[in-house]
């Protein structure tokens, strides 16, 4: 399995079998490291998606320095 970079061909040397649950492993990290404010329904998250809906800018501000 390879595929193309803007400079050229990659072939990885490492067999990808190990990592087929990478996606729901990486989820939970960030599930783990961001609980506080999931608990508090301030930000959602989606595998590398961070969402932080607030009304003001000020609040918003808040929860980016969490």
């Amino acid at each position: 399995m390879a595929f193309i970079t803007l400079e050229e061909l990659f072939k990885p040397t490492v067999i990808f079998s190990g990592l087929i649950n990478l996606l729901a492993m990486f989820q939970m990290m960030i599930n783990k490291i961001i609980l506080d404010l999931i608990n508090t329904k301030e930000v959602v998250s989606f595998i590398n998606d961070v969402i932080a809906g607030m009304k003001k800018e000020e609040e918003y501000d808040k929860v980016v320095k969490k």
